[in-house]
């Protein structure tokens, strides 16, 4: 089975190289840097100006940066954000585990037992995770000829 490499991006938080895709699930710059700025600030920052209730539709779960994340910044802002993600292919325990997105102290804070939980929520289920985040992971699994066509 190919795993997928964690590798530690320039700022110090780490990211993921599929290696079937060849591809990064965050800017090798800086994982962290990149999603609070992009996501958090140029996103999630500026949508909460306008309304203090957000639905989130991401495509690709992933790490789970950008969900946790974003949970951080709705507890201490007090924005109520219903996130819902679909993806692919799950990263495995024994990869998202290894992350150290939570252990680096941000201006959001940091919370290891949200990250866990988020990566250990069921996929196909809504949950609230606190009084004003909710989650829905969905799962959506290729099949192996589509797979295959992919490779090639």
């Amino acid at each position: 089975m190919i795993k997928p490499v964690i590798f530690n991006s320039a700022d110090g938080s780490d990211s993921v190289l599929h290696p079937i895709w060849n591809s990064y699930y965050h800017s090798k710059h800086g994982a962290l840097s990149e999603s609070l700025k992009v996501y958090i600030e140029y996103g999630l920052a500026y949508r909460s100006q306008i309304q203090n209730s957000i639905k989130i539709f991401e495509f690709g779960f992933g790490t789970g940066l950008n969900a946790y994340l974003t949970l951080l910044f709705a507890i201490q802002n007090g924005v109520t954000v219903n996130y819902q993600t679909i993806e692919n292919m799950p990263l495995l325990e024994d990869t998202w585990s290894r992350l150290n997105y939570p252990n680096i102290q941000t201006a959001l804070g940091s919370s290891n037992e949200y990250f866990q939980l988020l990566h250990r929520l069921s996929w196909g289920q809504e949950f609230i995770v606190c009084n004003n985040f909710i989650l829905t992971k969905i799962i959506r699994v290729l099949s192996l000829l589509n797979l295959i066509r992919n490779l090639i």
